[in-house]
């Protein structure tokens, strides 16, 4: 499994694209791409504060969405929020929809509950990649 961030600061929409390229060179099982989070007590948290610094102590991350959902991305990377969300569902469809991904998965289904396992799987990643939920 690859846990992949985008988002950090200097990311360009070629950046993105050449770690989506160097994730498919690499043909991990899976991958995650989230987005890269600022968390408390870091430096990059503290380049938030000096933008927003009435977060203070307030800061709270909400784990349903984290990695998902940017947070405080315009203190740190140019790329604007909305297009680092669509960069995250582009990057799992990039990834996960090529032909070659699919006939290996197809290629190890040897029942049917690994059928079963597979197609539920790939609702989830197709759901995420469309809708980013």
């Amino acid at each position: 499994h690859a846990h992949i961030m985008i988002g950090h600061p200097g990311e360009t929409e070629t950046t993105v694209r050449q770690t989506i390229e160097f994730v498919k060179e690499l043909d991990p099982t899976t991958v995650t791409f989230g987005m890269m989070t600022p968390y408390p007590g870091t430096e990059l948290f503290e380049i938030v504060l000096e933008k927003y610094p009435e977060l203070g102590d307030k800061y709270t991350l909400r784990l349903e969405d984290l990695h998902t959902k940017t947070y405080y991305t315009d203190a740190y990377c140019d790329m604007p929020s909305e297009e680092l969300s669509e960069w995250i569902k582009k990057a799992h469809r990039d990834f996960y929809l090529r032909p070659s991904y699919i006939l290996k998965w197809l290629g190890r289904i040897n029942s049917i509950d690994d059928l079963l396992r597979v197609i539920k799987a790939g609702i989830k990643v197709g759901r995420f990649s469309i809708s980013g939920e």
